[in-house]
């Protein structure tokens, strides 16, 4: 498989395998030519909507915006940062500013789907502020708006009008605002009986301590096995898997937003040690915390 690789400041990289481009069905691409309007505090620097009728593959490490992937049809599988999600239509999944993400799909497989690539001074700080951090995927309560909202950023991009630049703007973050609703919301709807958010709210409270599922279980009024079977369910895991990723989760948090050192950040988490706790997190991040929480700087400007 050759890899078509392109560089965007600071440090991004996008891969692509070489038939990306050539394969696409391209329905519509938009991109804006020249400077972004407002000094480049939130703007929309591509659109997209393609399809694909076979296997596909691409990589982006220290991502330059926040990229909106947007399922109309197939299935596509991601893996961010460590964490692996399959996406089904309806589904919009957050590929974050500063992250390390791979897409790939099964060969033969096809999809069809809307990207918006997202950059400005503002993105670090609305992923912060209206949580889309927290996730990477969110269940959509109604798809067929969030597919006429985005071609309808698409066809601003496609006129070239300056004097539209301030709609464009405020579409952008209403939308940004909406999703953060959505992933509230989507939460709630894949937590039936809502037995995992009560697990959950109980780990969150405990991330330093490995938690007992026979406890946890009782804690939440319920049996071992009805516990096991509720995570399986809803989240396709066992309690210890998404413990595990809240505990990373929160580990980028403090390595990337505080200025406590990589010992303090291990104890406060439960890990026997800083050099264990720094093989974990290279491993699943794949940079090292230094090297993590410079990216992290860099980003924010600091």
């Amino acid at each position: 498989m050759r890899i078509i690789e392109l560089r965007r400041p600071p440090a991004a990289i996008e891969r692509y395998r070489d038939d990306w481009f050539r394969r696409n069905i391209r329905i519509a691409v938009s991109d804006w030519i020249g400077p972004e309007p407002f000094s480049g505090l939130l703007w929309c620097r591509y659109y997209s909507e393609i399809r694909r009728e076979s296997g596909a593959w691409y990589q982006f490490i220290n991502a330059a915006d926040l990229t909106l992937e947007l399922l109309i049809d197939g299935r596509l599988h991601f893996r961010q940062n460590g964490l692996e999600t399959e996406v089904s239509p309806g589904e919009l999944y957050l590929i974050h500013k500063g992250s390390d993400c791979t897409f790939s799909t099964p060969k033969g497989s096809s999809f069809h789907k809307l990207r918006l690539m997202l950059c400005g001074r503002l993105i670090p700080i609305l992923e912060r502020e209206l949580n889309l951090h927290s996730s990477n995927c969110i269940r959509l309560c109604d798809p067929e708006s969030y597919f006429r909202r985005f071609r309808e950023i698409g066809e601003g991009l496609r006129k070239q009008r300056e004097e539209e630049g301030a709609a464009i703007t405020g579409m952008i973050y209403t939308l940004l605002a909406d999703l953060s609703t959505e992933l509230r919301a989507s939460t709630g709807r894949t937590q039936p009986g809502g037995l995992p958010a009560r697990a959950i709210g109980l780990m969150k409270q405990r991330l330093g301590e490995k938690p007992s599922i026979p406890a946890l279980a009782a804690e939440c009024g319920v049996g071992v096995h009805t516990l096991l079977r509720a995570f399986r369910h809803d989240l396709n895991c066992s309690p210890h898997t998404y413990w595990d990723r809240l505990r990373l989760e929160r580990a980028r948090e403090l390595v990337g937003d505080s200025d406590l050192s990589f010992k303090e950040i291990a104890g406060q988490l439960g890990y026997c040690s800083g050099l264990y706790f720094s093989t974990v997190f290279r491993k699943a991040v794949g940079l090292s915390p230094s090297q993590f929480r410079r990216r992290c700087r860099s980003s924010y400007g600091e």
